[in-house]
This record gives C-alpha cells, structure tokens and sequence, in this order.
C-alpha cells in the first residue's frame, strides 16, 4: 500500500509540475503579445506625432522655392520652365565655342580629331544661380538636382568615364561624390595647375572633368595634352564670353 500511495503521490506531483510549467510558457506568450501590442501602439502614436510635427513645422516655416522663394515647392513649376539647358546645336564638341558658317561639329581653334569633348549646362540665370546656392550650403535637394541633371546627360551623350575628376574651388564637392555613388565609379580631386593637369597622364581609360565654369581654352589644350584618353569636360555654366 506504501509504494501505491507514494507512486500516487509523485504522478500528483508531476501533474503539478507540469502544469505549472505550462501556466508558466502561456504568462511568457501572454507577456510577448502584450508587448508586441504595446510595440504596436508606440509605433502607431510615433508616426501619428510624426505626421502633426511635420504639419505643424510646415505651417509655421512653409516649404519655399530655392529658384524664387515663393512657397509650395522646393523647385515650383514656373522656375523649371526657366531652368533650360543650352542646346549644343551650332556649338564645337571640342570648345564650346559657336560654329563659323558652313562648320559642322568643330570650329577652326580646335582639331577634328580633338580627344577632349566639352559640355555646357545652363545659362547663369537668377533661379539656376539661387538654385547653385543651395547645393553650396548643402541642400540635399538642390545637390540631387545637379547630380541627376549630369547623370541624364552621361545617358543621353552616351558618356562612360573609368573616374571622374572635380576641380577643386570650382564644384560643389557634394554634388561631385553622389554622382559617383550613383554610377558606381571613383571620384578624385583635381588642381587646375600644371601640376594638377600632369596626373591625367596616369589615367589609360576615359575619364571626365566636372566644374563650374569651362576652362580658359589654354586649359583645354593642356588637358588634352596630358589625357591619353578621351576626357569630357563638363561645366554646370557658360562662361559670359561664350554667351
């Protein structure tokens, strides 16, 4: 009778062992529902003040024009119309000089068989200008504009640089750098100086030069002595001598 009621009495045991193991792994779930509930709510109500935080700043310092300064948009429709690129109709691939009559693609200051190829973007209008400004003062927006404006023209130009070179003191670095980020090739920082211009000569595969303004025609020519490969030139303005 003593091993039946002992055996009895550990099964009893056990049963409650159990049991309360179980009870134990149910409070864990109860536990990790409530929180995941809770977590829930959190997110619910952040992205709620989110949303009134953002209202209420937009209220107070409204979304204003970098071009006009007129508020509704960082870049309103008006100022776009403006923003126009200049058209390489008439103009040298090599300088960017206009064409004498009867010239069609190079002018009679540059060679046929130039390797340099020079690119102009925009007139230096108030609204491009204000628009440059921004980029100088870090605005993400307006460096996004400038970078994706000469990523187009690598497509449509059909350009493919190995490496990209800035001149340094004559574009914003910012916009230079998400460029490369975003066609994936290497960014370097280049002096407009004979000693500056000298290291193109390391380069073998086509490269591109991006700057404000276009160099003095005396640059061009040292560029394209020291570049063994073809080299763009690309400039965000046109020099008032070349309007």
């Amino acid at each position: 009778m003593t091993g039946i009621y002992l055996f009895h009495t550990i099964s009893k045991w056990s049963l409650q062992i159990v049991s309360a193991l179980q009870m134990r792994e149910r409070l864990k779930l109860l536990h990790v529902e409530q929180r995941n509930k809770l977590i829930r709510i959190l997110r619910i109500k952040t992205a709620f003040l989110h949303k009134f935080l953002l209202f209420f700043l937009e209220l107070i310092f409204p979304i204003v024009c970098y071009g006009c300064a007129c508020p509704g948009k960082i870049l309103c429709s008006s100022c776009l119309r403006v923003i126009q690129k200049i058209s390489r109709k008439g103009r040298c691939l090599h300088c960017f000089q206009y064409l004498e009559i009867g010239g069609l693609s190079c002018c009679a200051k540059c060679n046929s068989t130039c390797s340099r190829y020079v690119l102009v973007f925009y007139l230096s209008s108030n609204v491009v200008l204000s628009l440059y400004e921004k980029a100088e003062q870090g605005k993400k927006e307006a460096i996004l504009f400038f970078c994706k404006s000469i990523q187009q023209e690598f497509v449509w130009e059909e350009i493919h640089p190995r490496k990209i070179f800035y001149i340094a003191g004559e574009i914003v670095k910012d916009i230079v750098i998400e460029l490369g980020k975003r066609i994936g090739i290497p960014v370097q920082r280049m002096r407009l100086s004979k000693q500056g211009v000298s290291c193109l000569q390391k380069e073998k595969k086509p490269i591109c030069i991006i700057s404000t303004h276009c160099p003095p025609r005396s640059w061009l020519d040292m560029i394209e002595y020291y570049a063994k490969s073809k080299v763009w030139i690309i400039s965000l303005f046109l020099n008032p001598d070349l309007e």
